[in-house]
């Protein structure tokens, strides 16, 4: 299965636009950033559950997946919460607690699920892709 994924990447790198999904040695272009789901209000308390999987991008947004292959959950990150693309590979940083991951890494976060939310409980109106279940996470990953 790994095999295939990469060579999806592969043959999807050389195509444009940019793929819909990247795999975790497939290169982003520098001047495109996948979107990443930011909470509006900083959390005073968080969900305390724990959940496990790659983090992967599906059609632009950054997901927490299963090695099921299911759609995985939308992560909705600290409001804190920066993305970095300019390298070719995607970072994720929360600058208040210096947890850092990448796309294509195996994590596990703290925080909690919920199959709706309010538009108002986002940062940023989310692109139509970027649809729920949503995994609500802690300040801290790894």
């Amino acid at each position: 299965m790994k095999n295939v994924i990469a060579l999806l990447a592969l043959v999807s790198a050389c195509a444009q636009p940019a793929p819909e999904s990247a795999a975790v040695d497939a290169p982003i272009p520098v001047d495109v950033a996948p979107f990443i789901a930011r909470a509006a209000a900083h959390a005073d308390l968080e969900m305390q559950a724990l959940a496990r999987g790659q983090l992967t991008i599906t059609e632009g947004c950054v997901r927490l997946t299963s090695p099921a292959g299911n759609p995985g959950y939308l992560v909705v990150w600290p409001r804190e919460t920066t993305i970095d693309a300019s390298t070719g590979a995607v970072r994720i940083a929360n600058p208040a607690t210096g947890s850092i991951v990448s796309v294509g890494d195996m994590i596990e976060m703290g925080g909690g699920e919920s199959a709706a939310l309010d538009p108002s409980a986002f940062l940023e109106p989310l692109p139509a892709a970027c649809a729920g279940p949503y995994w609500i996470a802690g300040s801290r990953w790894a």
